[in-house]
């Protein structure tokens, strides 16, 4: 958004001989990419991954510290990939290289696509999933809109709304009043909670193997929860904390938010002084400053 470049992504398979480029930019609204140029080409150096390219406009000089630091926290999430970090100057002597390079050839479990349940969503969404639905009925756009709705369900569902209700009524038809009765019953009504097998964790493996490449700590441990719910959202919670380490301060907070919505998949580092991390390092008792690092790991839907 800062430039209007588009992003080239390279990739090839283990077994390819040839290498696929794809020049693309996406629609943030509907998630689609716009495809400017899909081809082949040659790997005679048999070289296989996948390397992606983004140009992004910025102040350089005042947020070096922490754009690096962004990097690194990707890399501790991520110690299956290899980042290559380039900043390049009108002076050479200014420019930056700053590799972060691969530990493991394990990688989490692909995020699952799933729908809305029916505990998450407001009547703005409501509205909309009526809008992009192909199902005729209420009864089939239930069952099929939702998780845990099935027929039987459904069925119930639509004889507790009231008599302004049936099976049969055309979804499309609802007005604003008989959705905000949905909704109500949607928040009323209890369902089983949503699977948490939709989630990606990182795994304490691969969280305790990226602190230890990027921090070099003294200690290290780390802890990976089951999956819990949320009104109707499920979520894993992961930590880690390392003491002593390179270039580590008093004590850090690094909160990463994942999420996984629809196969969309999106991942924040944001700074923060967060409550929970707080309530986690609240019982630290030491003689003299504390050279710890805490990573927060929040997967949700």
């Amino acid at each position: 958004m800062s430039t209007g470049l588009p992003i080239e992504i390279t990739s090839s398979m283990n077994s390819q001989n040839y290498t696929s480029f794809c020049r693309l930019d996406i629609d943030i609204h509907k998630n689609v990419p716009h495809i400017h140029i899909h081809e082949k080409g040659e790997n005679k150096e048999r070289w296989h991954g996948a390397e992606i390219q983004i140009v992004i406009e910025g102040n350089w000089t005042t947020y070096r510290s922490k754009i690096l630091h962004y990097m690194r926290q990707m890399a501790v999430i991520t110690p299956y990939a290899q980042f290559l970090f380039q900043f390049v100057s009108d002076s050479p002597e200014k420019n930056v290289t700053i590799r972060f390079t691969r530990r493991t050839d394990i990688m989490p479990s692909v995020p699952l696509e799933t729908k809305y349940h029916p505990s998450a969503v407001d009547i703005l969404l409501i509205k909309r999933l009526i809008t992009e639905t192909s199902k005729q009925t209420l009864l089939q756009f239930l069952q099929h809109e939702f998780v845990n709705i099935g027929k039987s369900h459904a069925e119930r569902l639509i004889g507790e709304m009231g008599p302004d209700f049936s099976p049969k009524m055309s979804v499309k038809s609802l007005t604003p009043q008989q959705i905000v009765r949905i909704h109500q019953l949607f928040r009323q009504a209890k369902f089983d909670d949503p699977s948490g097998d939709i989630l990606s964790p990182a795994g304490e493996y691969n969280l305790r193997l990226g602190i230890i490449k990027e921090l070099h700590p003294d200690m290290v441990a780390t802890f990976s929860g089951s999956a819990q719910v949320f009104e109707g959202h499920p979520f894993i919670v992961e930590a880690g904390v390392s003491v002593g380490g390179k270039d580590v301060k008093q004590v850090r907070i690094s909160l990463m938010v994942k999420y996984i919505k629809h196969g969309e998949r999106n991942m924040l580092s944001p700074e923060t002084d967060c409550v929970y991390s707080l309530c986690c390092i609240s019982n630290v008792r030491s003689k003299g400053p504390v050279r710890m690092h805490l990573y927060l790991h929040l997967i949700s839907s």
